[in-house]
Parts: C-alpha cells; sequence; structure tokens
C-alpha cells in the first residue's frame, strides 16, 4: 500500500514541480507532513527505462521512481554528475533503479538534504568521493564570428534549446555557455569538455550535422558556429563511486 500511496503521490509531484516555478504546500501531495519518512528499495521495473524525480527542496520533500543509480547519487549528495566524469571500482550494478521517498516533515525542510543523503549512505552499496585530478580532455573555444552563434541583447529569460543527436540538430535560444552545452557535447562525444569559450550573456545557437559522424559534428562547430573543439589536458572533477559492503553487524552477547 505504502508503495502504491508513494508512486501516485510521486506522479502528482512531479507534475506539480515542473507547472510551478517553486514547490509550495498547495503543490504537493496531501500526506501527512507531521511525520517524517524515509525510504529507499531496488526497482522492479526492470524493463521500463523511463524515470521521474521530484525534488521539492523548500518542502524538505525527495520523491523518485525507477531512477538509475547515478541519478539517485547525484540527488542524494548534491553533486552535478555527468557519466563521463565517473570512474567505478568494484563489482557495481550500474544499471539498478531505484524508488525512494524522503519527507522531512512539518519544520524541517532545512534537514532534508541531510536525510536525504545519510539515508543513501546506509541504504546503497556504494559510496561517492570527488576529486580534482587532471584529465585529457575536449577544449571548446570560439575562433571567429559565424552566423549559427549570435549574441541576443536584452533578453534574460532561461536557456531553451532543442538538442536532438539522432537528428544532427542542436537549436537554442536564450543560451549561456555556463556549461549545458558542454554537458550536451559530452553526450554526443562520451568524453569530457570544458567550455574555454569566454562567452557572457544570452546566445541564440544553431547547428546541423549528420548523425553519428564525429567529424561532421567537429565540422559544424567550425563552420556554422565558429566554435573549436580540441584535446588538451585539464583539471576537472571527476566522481569515484566506490563498491561498499556494510560489515556484518557484531553478534549479539
Amino acid at each position: 500500500m505504502k508503495l502504491a500511496t508513494s508512486v501516485a503521490a510521486l506522479i502528482f509531484a512531479a507534475l506539480s514541480c515542473r507547472a510551478h516555478a517553486g514547490c509550495g504546500a498547495d503543490k504537493v501531495p496531501s500526506m501527512p507532513q507531521a511525520l517524517a519518512s524515509a525510504w529507499i528499495v531496488l526497482s522492479s521495473d526492470t524493463e521500463r527505462s523511463g524515470s521521474m524525480i521530484s525534488n521539492c527542496k523548500d518542502e524538505g520533500i525527495y520523491l523518485g521512481l525507477n531512477v538509475p543509480l547515478l541519478s539517485v547519487l547525484a540527488s542524494a549528495y548534491g553533486y552535478d554528475i555527468h557519466p563521463v566524469r565517473v570512474a567505478y571500482t568494484g563489482g557495481i550494478d550500474r544499471n539498478a533503479r531505484y524508488n525512494y521517498e524522503v519527507r522531512a516533515g512539518t519544520g524541517r525542510a532545512a534537514q532534508a538534504g541531510a536525510l536525504w543523503r545519510s539515508l543513501a549512505e546506509a541504504s546503497l552499496p556504494v559510496r561517492v568521493e570527488s576529486a580534482a585530478e587532471e584529465r585529457e580532455v575536449w577544449v571548446l573555444t570560439r575562433t571567429a564570428e559565424k552566423p549559427g552563434l549570435r549574441r541576443i541583447v536584452g533578453h534574460s529569460q532561461d536557456s531553451r534549446y532543442s538538442f536532438r543527436p539522432d537528428k544532427g540538430e542542436f537549436a537554442a535560444e536564450d543560451l549561456r555557455f555556463d556549461g549545458v552545452f558542454a554537458r550536451k557535447l559530452e553526450y554526443i562525444l562520451d568524453e569530457p569538455v570544458e567550455d574555454e569559450t569566454g562567452l557572457s550573456g544570452n546566445w541564440r545557437l544553431e547547428l546541423h550535422w549528420t548523425p553519428g559522424d564525429r567529424s561532421a559534428l567537429f565540422a559544424a562547430l567550425r563552420e556554422q558556429a565558429g566554435l573549436r573543439l580540441e584535446k588538451a589536458r585539464r583539471t576537472i572533477e571527476i566522481f569515484h563511486v566506490n563498491a561498499f559492503q556494510k560489515p556484518p553487524a557484531a553478534p549479539d552477547k
């Protein structure tokens, strides 16, 4: 019963958080807020690839349905974890998915993050550590002005973009070069990308390339947007996900 209720609550909360800028008391499921709850279980829905996450930090609520391990860790630890910046050690099931619920309770929203992390550390068979390490990465720079990349004056909206790597398309309005575009390139290249364009403000970017052709992507960046990718060594943050097995409990005396 609790799982069914939590799943329904998750769907409602996820829709509420997407539809509103914040998560006020009238935008989350009606459940007993005076009682804190915290649990996480392996998802049995192994055939389903989609997942739902609802982080209502102001209300002290974290909900997840069929969430991949890395996304669970990113939520619990507060890290901006990307797969190409992760190093695994030990026998870790990277395809594992989880359902979870964390509710800090009335007047305890500020403690929810710590509660969620404590739950993850106590329940998951892994530990996460971050370290600054020198690695070979792709470095993105701007070399020329091209029509595909134009500055937008007077706009202050959040970035809006359409990213369709299977179609070889990327189109963005009010794009800020604050890591968003570099992360999309990481998704395509499956390697770390560091943004060293030095571009500030808002930009309109439009790219078209042959899907699956890395050289075509590089040419599109260069010829359509005046951007270049080159290999270089940089110090970046690497997340070490280490297998962890809790020591057996001491026998009762």
